[in-house]
C-alpha cells in the first residue's frame, strides 16, 4: 500500500508547525492540552492539506484548472487522470485511516463527511466545464457526470483496485480516464483504451 511519509508524501515540518502551534497553546494554559480531540483534529486536516498540495511547484489544483484550455476533452480527461494518480496515494490511505478511526473517534465522521462533500462539489465544478464547454454526450447530465467523477476518484476505490486487488497507479489512471472519457461524445473518445 502506498503510504504518505517520506518521498511524495506528508512533509514532516506540516507535523511540526501542527505540534507546535499546540505545545505554544499548552504553555499559555498552564500546560494542559485543553483540547485534544480538537488537537488532532487540526493534525488531520493539516495532513489533508499538505497531502493535496501534490508534487512539485504548482499545485494538482491549479493544473487541473490549466487543463480546462485544452480545446480536446479527451486531453482534460487524460490530465485529470494522471493527477488523480499522483494525488491519492497520497490522500487516499489517509481519508481510508480517517475513516477506520471514525469508528471510535466520532468526531472525525464530520471532518470526513466535510472533506468528501468538497471533492463532491469540486467533481460538481468539473462537470459543470463540461457541459458548458460542450464536451458532455448528449443525454449526460451535469450531475450524472459529477456523481461518475465523485465515485470513480473515491477513496474507496483507490482502495479496492490499488490497496485489494494491487493494480498499478497507471492501471488506476487508466481506469478513471476510461471511465471519464464513457461521458464524452464517442467520436471524441474513439482511442480511449481499453478497461485495465
Amino acid at each position: 500500500m502506498h503510504g504518505f511519509a517520506g518521498p511524495g508524501g506528508v512533509s514532516p515540518r506540516t507535523v511540526d508547525q501542527v505540534a507546535a502551534q499546540d505545545l505554544r497553546m499548552q504553555v499559555r494554559h498552564g500546560g494542559e492540552d485543553l483540547c485534544p480531540v480538537a488537537t488532532h483534529l487540526r493534525l488531520v486536516r493539516a495532513l489533508h492539506e499538505d497531502a493535496m498540495r501534490g508534487e512539485g511547484p504548482v499545485s494538482p489544483y491549479q493544473r487541473s484548472e490549466d487543463l480546462r484550455g485544452q480545446p480536446d476533452p479527451y486531453e482534460i480527461v487524460r490530465g485529470w487522470s494522471r493527477l488523480s494518480m499522483e494525488v491519492a496515494p497520497r490522500v487516499s490511505p489517509l481519508l481510508l485511516l480517517m475513516r477506520d478511526a471514525a469508528v471510535i473517534q466520532p468526531t472525525l465522521r464530520d471532518l470526513l463527511a466535510e472533506l468528501d462533500d468538497a471533492r463532491h462539489r469540486r467533481m460538481s465544478e468539473n462537470a459543470q466545464f463540461l457541459h458548458k464547454a460542450g464536451h458532455l454526450r448528449e443525454g449526460v447530465t451535469t450531475r450524472a457526470a459529477a456523481d461518475l467523477m465523485w465515485s470513480v476518484t473515491s477513496p474507496e476505490m483507490y482502495e479496492l483496485l490499488v490497496v485489494r486487488r494491487a493494480w498499478s497507479l497507471n492501471q488506476y489512471a487508466d481506469h478513471i480516464l476510461h471511465t471519464v472519457s464513457s461521458l464524452l461524445p464517442p467520436a471524441r473518445h474513439a482511442q480511449t483504451p481499453k478497461p485495465p
